[in-house]
């Protein structure tokens, strides 16, 4: 990056334009510290077309001139999970900060691999995990961090959306994961950053109801164990009923049960979030009401402006990507899997 002080926004290269990449230049369109300036697709027919609708102003189908291009301060990456690790490491090698959409990559060995390179500079990438940045799952970890539900005994999740049938490779397993490791990672990291506790084993079972044609499961319910007690059940479906009444199309929740009181935050209720307390009864909390896009990108550029760390915990990542590869490998086993 440009090591100049009195720089008031970030310059961003985007690689990948598909449904992630145009949600993130839809984002950054309102803020003030974020400008994509540049992207980069093999296909420049395709490149320049979205060129025009996102008014970028730089195109390139050679990723070698994309990042040499000096404007350039940090790279977006928004393509199939399978590719992350081959541009993350390229990524890394120009020497320019990183924002990766989630999962990080497609395996912990590629995982591991990655945070070699990044050892030397903690600051040199950022993953994009969604739920850590929704202003109401934020309020819970700190209301459980403050101690007002006592301890939390129960945590039940979540997430069900249309089937992403604009991209075939979402349903081959080997290239995305599926929908344990593409959908139900949102879920599964939330809850492992919410507790901040280390997972003892974890179980999964799935069904394919209306994705026969690719042979992959479009629900599934897994069951994790952490070691401090809590248990926590989170379901995922891709089959949501087409102009669902939610928000977007996504019918989410997050209910956490503990000894002393109760959070609900509910996508059937605009997000809203309820607090039981044994003291106080139900409160209905304010949030904030910056949008959860915006909010991790800003907190990308932000950081990278005033040379801070980003608020990112690999140890937890990791674990998040190692729970979703292990609950695969429980379905496919049908038994528990220790962690």
């Amino acid at each position: 990056m440009n090591n100049d002080s009195n720089k008031n926004h970030i310059n961003i290269g985007l690689i990948g334009i598909g449904k992630i990449g145009r949600i993130h230049i839809l984002s950054a369109n309102e803020l003030h510290n974020t400008k994509f300036i540049a992207v980069y697709h093999p296909d420049m027919i395709k490149a320049e077309r979205f060129a025009d609708t996102y008014n970028v102003e730089k195109i390139y189908d050679d990723l070698d001139e994309f990042l040499a291009l000096r404007e350039i301060d940090a790279v977006d990456i928004c393509t199939p999970t399978h590719t992350h690790y081959e541009f993350i490491e390229t990524c890394i090698k120009s020497n320019k900060p990183i924002l990766v959409e989630k999962p990080i990559t497609r395996t912990l060995e590629e995982f591991d691999h990655v945070v070699e390179l990044i050892n030397r500079d903690k600051n040199k990438l950022m993953v994009a995990q969604y739920c850590r940045f929704i202003p109401e799952y934020k309020m819970a970890r700190k209301i459980i961090n403050q101690g007002k539900i006592g301890t939390p005994i129960n945590i039940k999740a979540h997430r069900y959306v249309n089937a992403p049938t604009y991209k075939n490779w979402f349903f081959n397993e080997k290239l995305s994961g599926g929908i344990i490791l593409d959908l139900l990672i949102h879920d599964i990291d939330a809850v492992i950053w919410i507790l901040g506790d280390e997972i003892e084993s974890i179980y999964s079972c799935v069904n394919n109801f209306n994705l026969k044609e690719f042979d992959t499961p479009d629900f599934a319910s897994i069951v994790i164990k952490f070691n401090q007690g809590t248990i926590a059940s989170i379901n995922g479906a891709w089959i949501l009923p087409k102009n669902h009444y939610t928000p977007n199309s996504i019918d989410s929740m997050l209910e956490i049960f503990g000894n002393k009181g109760i959070i609900e935050i509910n996508d059937r209720n605009d997000s809203k979030m309820k607090l039981f307390n044994i003291k106080q009864g139900f409160q209905l909390m304010s949030t904030d009401p910056l949008k959860i896009y915006k909010a991790e990108i800003a907190h990308f550029s932000n950081c990278l402006l005033k040379n801070k760390s980003f608020k990112m915990d690999f140890k937890s990542i990791r674990l998040s990507l190692e729970a979703c590869l292990k609950a695969i490998e429980s379905y496919k086993k049908s038994e528990p899997i220790k962690i």
